[in-house]
């Protein structure tokens, strides 16, 4: 494993999943939220890390994105491992205490999220996704 130069948390990479599937398939947030019957701000939270899919959420979710639910946990497990050995942490989101960006950058790091985290995993769920389509 590389040395560490970034954090991120686990709820961010799964927003970063879900953008770069809704945008293969060319729908709208608004769209996603109404198909999967979440509001579009909780949606909005979603996609961006800010909050996490419930079980529910996520399969109503895969549903719209025409995906199973076990995809997207694999993905994720994916970015994960790839986002790690780039030198990428990734944070349980339940210490908060440690979120902070003066404590972020008091550490050394740099926070990795929207934007930049989801052309990270945009090569990772093309490629995965790629893999298992030629497997089925």
């Amino acid at each position: 494993m590389s040395e560490t130069k970034g954090v991120t948390t686990y709820p961010a990479v799964c927003g970063a999943i879900l953008t770069n599937l809704r945008n293969d398939i060319g729908l709208h947030q608004i769209e996603v939220a109404e198909r999967a019957a979440i509001k579009r701000s909780t949606w909005s939270r979603i996609e961006k890390g800010e909050s996490s899919l419930s079980i529910e959420q996520l399969f109503f979710v895969a549903t719209a994105l025409g995906v199973n639910a076990s995809t997207i946990i694999d993905l994720v497990e994916a970015a994960v491992r790839e986002l790690q050995k780039q030198g990428i942490r990734v944070e349980r989101t339940d210490q908060q205490d440690t979120w902070s960006v003066a404590a972020i950058l008091g550490m050394g790091l740099l926070p990795v999220a929207g934007p930049a985290l989801s052309l990270m995993v945009a090569g990772i769920t093309s490629y995965i996704l790629k893999e298992k389509n030629s497997k089925d």
